[in-house]
């Protein structure tokens, strides 16, 4: 089975479908044994508006309250203190959108690497990919969080082997909380059995991000034999992307 998770710049009017490829030999089918777990899903969400807000708005303050008997004078700059910025920040959230052009190469075995996804921009429209000025690109490629809270994190890597035979590959996210580094968080492992596709593996998970801590994509691929390397072509490619969910 296959996956795929990406956060997506679409525009209204956009049509997004599920295809999938194999190499198989002979013709192959999509399964589904009539049960609820094995059906193939297409499944999308509306999460923030893309691009830079005209203001880098702050967390919503749940613990705001509105006093009675408050003098009219000072409704403007509390409505534009709480209601105006609360209802923009969710609207136009933190977020990142990157992915990888230029293939790293001659990759030592089972080494975790951080990918350098080089490209920062939506990958259908390249609608700014970083709306809160959080990211660092080559040589480090990570993201300090601007605002505190919990983050949907998403990453495909795809990968190839310079030989044969049976091969792994297992997505990783580093983060590092006020100046300490923490191991790589591995997540999914995928293998693969010929050289004929690229391959990959999927990272998704919820991580609570501080003011200033970071995050960046890792991979790591465990060759049969030799070296390895990402994988870039015109309709595949590593991408690493997050969105600011809740606090």
């Amino acid at each position: 089975m296959a996956t795929i998770t990406r956060l997506l710049d679409l525009h209204a009017g956009d049509t997004v479908k599920l295809t999938t490829q194999h190499n198989k030999g002979a013709n192959a089918s999509l399964w589904n044994d009539g049960s609820f777990d094995t059906p193939c899903r297409l499944v999308l969400q509306w999460m923030g508006a893309s691009g830079v807000p005209s203001t880098l708005w702050t967390n919503p303050d749940p613990g705001f309250r509105w006093q009675a008997g408050t003098p009219g004078s000072q409704l403007t700059s509390l409505f534009n203190a709480r209601l105006t910025n609360d209802l923009n920040f969710l609207v136009s959230k933190p977020y990142l959108l990157t992915y990888q052009t230029v293939a790293q190469t001659a990759l030592a075995a089972n080494t975790s690497v951080r990918v350098s996804v080089d490209h920062l921009g939506g990958r259908i429209h390249n609608d700014n990919g970083d709306n809160y000025s959080g990211w660092t690109g080559s040589p480090s490629y990570f993201y300090t969080a601007q605002r505190a809270g919990w983050y949907l994190v998403v990453g495909d890597y795809c990968t190839t082997s310079t030989t044969g035979g049976t091969a792994m590959d297992t997505a990783a996210q580093v983060t590092q909380n006020n100046g300490h580094q923490n191991s790589p968080l591995y997540w999914g492992q995928h293998m693969h059995w010929t050289t004929s596709f690229f391959t990959g593996a999927t990272y998704v998970n919820l991580q609570y991000l501080r003011v200033g801590d970071t995050i960046g994509p890792n991979v790591q691929g465990q060759p049969a034999a030799g070296t390895w390397a990402t994988a870039v072509s015109a309709t595949q490619e590593s991408n690493f992307g997050l969105i600011w969910l809740s606090q």
